[in-house]
């Protein structure tokens, strides 16, 4: 195992230094006890920084070459001691978490890797414990289906009314538009027919106009009342 110095420890202990945990800095740690979070970021910048001397001149010419000095959040540059609250709330293996505490309190030393998490309750599952939770998640997933088959039923008589009603409406108009074809047609066939009574009276007068127009008019009434 690989390590890196960290802060040294309070003397007397001191308090839990999570920023995230809902305590707000005031669970007092004893000595030795406690739990540590090593974060990746941590590792990662202290991985060529073993010692605090080299971090702390590494900083410095950071700051020289920058202009000005750089602020290293909460658990970026080390380790941070914390209650039990904030260790279980970032999901961390207590027991890894807490060894690396007593490591520290006693050799201000770190694990140059990041605390592992405990493992998800489900992991540990029994087949006994699981039997009811894969039940309810199959009713689950069955109501779903049911649901989601409802829709295309309700679509499918929409669009069937929807059809019916759009045909109702067409069969009447096309009925009103046969009724005024058949006025309209009705009422050139009787001028039509008036029109070779007409002509027929000029014969006498017009014998070929008379009759020319006749038979016209007369073929007019024909295709007028076919058509009726």
């Amino acid at each position: 195992m690989e390590y890196f110095e960290d802060q040294k420890p309070p003397a007397q202990g001191g308090f839990c230094a999570d920023e995230e945990c809902p305590c707000g800095h005031t669970t007092f740690i004893p000595v030795g006890e406690g739990y540590l979070y090593i974060s990746q970021s941590c590792c990662d910048l202290r991985r060529n920084y073993r010692s605090l001397a080299q971090f702390r001149a590494m900083m410095e010419q950071w700051a020289a070459r920058n202009g000005y000095l750089g602020v290293v959040g909460v658990g970026v540059g080390g380790s941070i001691p914390m209650c039990e609250t904030g260790a279980r709330r970032r999901n961390l293996d207590l027991a890894v978490a807490a060894t690396d505490a007593m490591h520290w309190w006693a050799t201000a030393q770190v694990p140059l890797r990041p605390t592992p998490l405990r493992r998800e309750r489900a992991d540990r599952f029994s087949e006994a414990e699981a039997a009811p939770w894969r039940e309810a998640s199959a009713q689950s997933s069955l109501n779903d289906g049911k649901a989601s088959a409802a829709p295309p039923r309700a679509e499918k008589v929409t669009a069937r009314s929807a059809a019916e009603r759009s045909s109702s409406i067409e069969r009447r108009a096309s009925k009103k538009r046969s009724i005024f074809d058949r006025v309209v047609t009705g009422f050139l066939f009787l001028l039509a027919v008036g029109a070779t009574l007409m002509m027929i009276a000029t014969v006498p007068q017009h014998p070929i106009g008379g009759i020319a127009g006749a038979v016209g008019f007369a073929l007019l009434s024909i295709l007028a009342y076919l058509m009726i």
